[in-house]
C-alpha cells in the first residue's frame, strides 16, 4: 500500500470515530510523536514506542497465546504507522501553542517550618485518636 493510500484510509477511520475517542488517539498519538523525537537521547524510536503502547490499547480477550503475541505484533505495526501518518497529516493541524508556565511563588524557610509543624501536630492528633479507638 503506498503512503496516500495509507493516509487517506487512515483520514477515513480518524472521522468515523466519536470525537472524545478521536481526541483521545490523536492525543496519544502526539505523545508517541513527541517522545520519538529524543530517540537519540532514549533509544525509543517510533517502532519501540509503539510496542510498549499498542498493547494497552485494545482488549486482549485471547486465550491462545501465540495469537496474542501475533495480534500485539500487528497492533504495534499499526500503531506505528499511525504515528507516521499523523507526523505527515495531523501534526501541525492538532498543535496547541504551547505556553511557558509562570514561575511559581516559593515559600520562605520560616513558612515551610509551619507546614511542617502543622503537619507534624497533625499527625500527633491522628496518632492520638488511633490510641484512643484501640483503647476501647
Amino acid at each position: 500500500m503506498d503512503a496516500n493510500t495509507r493516509n487517506e484510509k487512515f483520514k477515513m477511520i480518524i472521522e468515523q470515530l466519536t470525537e472524545t475517542n478521536k481526541s483521545l488517539l490523536l492525543w496519544v498519538l502526539d505523545l508517541i510523536s513527541n517522545f520519538a523525537r529524543y530517540e537519540s537521547e532514549s533509544k525509543m524510536g517510533i517502532n519501540n514506542l509503539a510496542i510498549v503502547f499498542a498493547p494497552n490499547l485494545y482488549s486482549r480477550k485471547v486465550e491462545n497465546p501465540m495469537l496474542l503475541v501475533i495480534l500485539a505484533n500487528k497492533m504495534a505495526e499499526m500503531l506505528a504507522n499511525m504515528v507516521e501518518v499523523y507526523r505527515s497529516e495531523f501534526e501541525n493541524v492538532t498543535k496547541v501553542e504551547q505556553v511557558e508556565p509562570e514561575e511559581e511563588p516559593q515559600a520562605s524557610q520560616e513558612e515551610w517550618d509551619e507546614y511542617y509543624r502543622k503537619l507534624k501536630e497533625w499527625e500527633d492528633s491522628q496518632a492520638q485518636e488511633q490510641e484512643q479507638q484501640q483503647d476501647q
